[in-house]
């Protein structure tokens, strides 16, 4: 037995053990979701899980699909629809059921970096980035803010969530936002409405998530299963993990092509569930790029 088995021994108890097992296609379908660890919530309606991921990159929606899922549609960075038919809330039952289950396996799971066998909290305060001289008093009072102002992305109307009806942003399952109205025009460029860190990219280049040094977590999504088209119609011009300005260009929308498929083009922003800011107040019926649209408060 190698050394680092040995130390996962150590903590091994039989007793432990589960009497009962998830089935095959429920262990199949947590494993392609990104584990346990990587879902964070657990919804449904009648014929779909309605799941909100930390991660939706670590979802294989091939293999999703390969055992069985009618479609899987990913909304952002940290939301997935899974359509199962009738079998859906079944399905979400059973995941919900073995939740404890598929915890003790991933943590049973956890290797031990050999070498490195200090405490985790020492480990953790090692990573920590440590202030540079003369700014740690700007980034307090960056935090401490109460609201926050964000520019319009495009030039357009400005339209509520409910107008999508799709059944995710419009019922505001991702968190509260806006509509930008490009429906009209033939192509459009959007900036971003903030300073701040580029968490994620998609490469079909149709939605974006954006983190201020504030903690505002806002989703740019360009679009109704605008994913489909695999970035055809989209021009983007930033990376994953960029440090951006308010006012940068992230994109250009060929509008005219989205039409082509019959799909809803229109631009949503949303303060997601995970921001410290929530709420779109102020919010101006027109939109002028690089012009306050609105404020978002705690």
């Amino acid at each position: 037995m190698s050394f680092l088995n040995k130390i996962k021994s150590m903590f091994a108890k039989k007793d432990e053990q589960p009497s009962e097992i998830p089935s095959q296609f429920i262990q199949d379908l947590v494993a392609n979701l990104g584990g346990i660890s990587n879902i964070t919530g657990f919804n449904n309606g009648a014929t779909s899980l309605r799941y909100d991921v930390k991660d939706s990159s670590k979802i294989n929606v091939a293999e999703l699909e390969k055992i069985g899922a009618e479609k899987v549609t990913i909304v952002g960075p940290r939301y997935v629809d899974i359509k199962l038919g009738e079998r859906a809330d079944e399905v979400n039952l059973e995941v919900r059921k073995f939740i404890t289950y598929f915890k003790k396996i991933e943590a049973s799971n956890v290797k031990v970096q050999e070498g490195n066998l200090a405490p985790k909290a020492v480990q953790e305060a090692a990573k920590e980035e440590k202030c540079p001289d003369g700014t740690c008093s700007s980034k307090k009072a960056e935090e401490n803010v109460d609201s926050v102002e964000i520019l319009g992305i495009t030039d357009a109307k400005v339209v509520g969530l409910e107008t999508l009806n799709d059944g995710v942003f419009s019922e505001k399952m991702l968190g509260d936002g806006i509509v930008f109205d490009i429906s009209k025009k033939e192509t459009v460029d959007i900036i971003s409405p903030v300073d701040g860190t580029l968490e994620v990219c998609f490469p079909s280049k149709h939605a974006y998530g954006i983190v201020s040094p504030n903690g505002l977590s806002l989703l740019i999504h360009i679009g109704i299963d605008t994913v489909n088209l695999g970035g055809i119609g989209f021009e983007t011009f930033v990376s994953q993990n960029d440090k951006i300005q308010k006012g940068q260009k992230l994109a250009t929308v060929n509008v005219k092509r989205i039409l082509q498929d019959n799909l809803n083009p229109n631009v949503i922003l949303i303060a997601t569930n995970e921001s410290k800011f929530t709420n779109f107040t102020e919010v101006k019926k027109v939109s002028k790029a690089n012009e306050v649209v609105a404020v978002i408060t705690k």
